[in-house]
């Protein structure tokens, strides 16, 4: 990870008459770009582009908040735009900078700021409100001495150095990451991907968090918003690669133009799920990890897209390795209920407040709009439990539902006890099955292969021998994942029957 900032930075069309009055308003929130200078606008003259540090998942995501903020009339005529020429820096040097900024105004030694800024890490992350650092950053001799020194001044002394740095870097709480834990740990925290040793710098962090309470994280990637919470579920910026892929393929395409279905044995926060919805394709997805269903819901509902909960036996389910058939008679009732719920869809508002200032309406509770009223039920449907029932449930379900076209298995390092149930789920007249896998940089092809091989097994017992065949269609290198390991996603096509 390498200085990832969510989204580009931002500046303030503003008339020329009002420049002076926008620019030290800024200068005075420390929001002001100096790297860049203020410019006329080529397109009309009259106007002028002031460049600031703003991006566009900072808690300022219009202009009447950026004026409310800068203590400005409300109505003074000003406009959010992408920084047209954004500074030639490396992304990581805005960590620097914002760090340099914090230790100058602290009255910090020349000398010290020096050494200092020697270490400080090019590697982090800014999802509003919070800014993950990796698990060395600050970790130094010299920052470890200098964080003890100062350490004495509260959270709300400009003397702090995290309250410094937080303030010229625009968010709210600052922690350092640490990544998934390994397959050491029990398959059940594996499973879920929670973060283990995610450290709070900086912030007030609940000790018992709840839905409501909790920290939320947001991001927009391809027009599509996703909300977690970092203390309880995972997000990986390095999925974008594969996102932009699967909202381009023309199999998607075509099975949003024929009422198709893609299904998501492993939802996470709705990494994928939410872009087949957003390609217009009804979703099932089971997840199991309660929070990153919390982040499904979220993100769908700040989307737009209606989405309904089936309880599938939550974490406890882990401990079945099979789904008891009285749970699954539930979990079908459950989910046959829902599709023929009529589905009211709030109106997009001019201005909402940031995802992580509000709480979606509760399940069942709509915003009143008769004029918006929809039939065609939720868009995604989530079964809060494990995948285990995931065959039978599609299957008592697909004469209410559209072909499944799509399957997607995103677990790693193998989702190699999925396949039976992606199988099992996908339509009869064909589709794919994704399979996320990490394989050796040497030897991709051949174990590509062997994923082809395993699903072709899977077939082979549902089906006799040779009337569908699994192909793999592609193989996309998502990321490096490990020195020599690449997590890659391989399209396995299997004919119609």
């Amino acid at each position: 990870m390498s200085g990832y900032i969510a989204d580009e930075p931002r500046a303030v069309l503003v008339p020329a008459r009002y420049v002076k009055t926008v620019k030290t308003a800024l200068e005075a929130r420390s929001w002001l770009d100096r790297r860049s200078k203020i410019r006329r606008d080529d397109k009309d003259p009259s106007l002028h582009i002031i460049p600031t540090t703003l991006h566009h998942n900072s808690q300022i995501c219009a202009e009447v908040l950026l004026l409310a903020h800068l203590n400005l009339p409300l109505d003074l005529p000003i406009e959010l735009i992408d920084h047209p020429d954004p500074p030639d820096l490396p992304k990581e040097s805005r960590l620097k900078t914002a760090v340099r900024d914090s230790l100058l105004h602290m009255d910090v030694p020349r000398e010290e700021i020096i050494e200092l800024l020697k270490d400080v890490a090019k590697g982090y992350s800014i999802y509003y409100p919070v800014l993950l650092l990796p698990a060395h950053a600050f970790s130094s001799e010299a920052w470890t001495k200098f964080l003890n020194n100062c350490g004495k001044h509260a959270f709300d002394d400009e003397n702090n150095f995290f309250v410094a740095l937080a303030r010229r870097i625009d968010v709210k709480y600052i922690a350092r990451n640490a990544p998934i834990p390994p397959n050491t740990v029990r398959r059940v925290q594996n499973v879920m991907r929670v973060p283990m040793r995610l450290e709070p710098l900086y912030g007030e962090w609940p000790s018992k968090p709840t839905f409501k309470n909790a920290i939320w994280m947001c991001t927009t990637q391809y027009g599509i918003t996703q909300i977690w919470s970092p203390v309880h579920s995972m997000f990986s910026r390095g999925n974008i690669k594969e996102k932009k892929r699967l909202l381009g393929l023309e199999s998607v395409k075509s099975a949003a133009e024929e009422g198709g279905v893609a299904v998501d044995l492993y939802a996470g926060i709705g990494y994928f799920a939410l872009c087949y919805a957003k390609k217009g394709l009804k979703v099932l997805c089971w997840e199991v990890n309660k929070w990153s269903v919390e982040g499904v819901k979220r993100g769908a509902n700040f989307n737009k897209w209606d989405v309904a909960v089936v309880d599938a036996g939550g974490e406890e389910s882990l401990e079945n390795e099979e789904v008891p058939e009285e749970d699954l008679k539930r979990q079908i009732e459950a989910a046959k209920k829902v599709l023929k719920v009529p589905v009211t869809i709030p109106p997009r508002e001019p201005l909402r407040l940031p995802p992580y200032q509000e709480s979606p309406p509760p399940f069942g509770e709509r915003y009143p709009s008769p004029d918006r009223l929809s039939y065609e039920g939720y868009k995604l449907i989530v079964f809060h439990g494990t995948n285990a029932g995931a065959g039978p449930v599609v299957d008592a379900l697909r004469s209410k539902l559209g072909p499944v076209r799509h399957v997607n298995c995103g677990l790693l390092p193998t989702s190699r006890w999925s396949w039976p149930t992606a199988v099992r789920c996908l339509d009869e007249s064909g589709g794919w099955i994704h399979v996320h896998e990490n394989f050796s940089a040497a030897t991709i092809s051949e174990e590509a292969e062997e994923v082809r091989m395993g699903i072709q097994a899977e077939v082979d017992k549902l089906y006799d021998p040779g009337q569908r065949v699994a192909s793999v269609e592609h193989v996309e290198r998502v990321k490096t994942y490990a020195p020599g390991v690449v997590h890659c996603v391989v399209d396995v096509r299997i004919s119609p029957y």
